[in-house]
């Protein structure tokens, strides 16, 4: 089966990441995996995270509006950095179901761009030296209304050296900035 987007299909012979839903109804019962991606790369391959969308972290927020009361953050890139590995960044997607999610929209975006929620250079700014990094894996919690967001950080020097690397934390009142 021809596929516009890599990996759409498990017998698919095209490489690519997607995110899926699967469900257990109960504990030691296995797993159903949704035959649909719930996240997939975006169509543009000019996106800001059309080379990966990956490592998926997903809250359930009862207060948000009902198509968005799912959020799944992901690490995203579209390009390498210049000290050999992906420039992976922290984006967002929303849902009414939590079976198919739609990146944030660019108007939302702190940034401009289509599901960017958090870039390195906000987060890791702060650190002596500070040149450039990444932030992914991203792991969210909804605590009393503040989300509290842990990800992976890699923060390198004008001298390619890294300064820091690690988990941090963020937190925020809406999810996005």
């Amino acid at each position: 089966m021809a596929s516009n987007h890599p990996g759409e299909t498990y017998a698919s012979g095209e490489k690519g990441v997607v995110i899926r839903h699967a469900r257990s109804h109960e504990p030691g019962a296995g797993w159903t995996v949704d035959p649909q991606p719930a996240f997939s790369l975006p169509a543009d391959p000019s996106a800001r995270d059309a080379a990966y969308s990956e490592t998926p972290g997903v809250v359930f927020d009862p207060a948000a509006p009902a198509d968005r009361r799912c959020k799944l953050y992901y690490s995203g890139t579209g390009r390498m950095l210049d000290l050999g590995f992906q420039d992976y960044q922290i984006g967002l997607a929303v849902s009414a179901d939590g079976r198919s999610f739609t990146r944030l929209a660019e108007s939302e975006s702190p940034y401009g761009l289509a599901g960017l929620v958090l870039r390195a250079e906000e987060a890791l700014a702060d650190l002596p030296g500070f040149a450039g990094g990444m932030v992914a894996d991203p792991e969210v919690q909804l605590v009393g209304g503040t989300y509290h967001l842990w990800f992976s950080s890699f923060a390198y020097g004008a001298d390619r050296r890294s300064p820091a690397f690690g988990v941090a934390h963020a937190e925020s009142s809406d999810g996005i900035h």
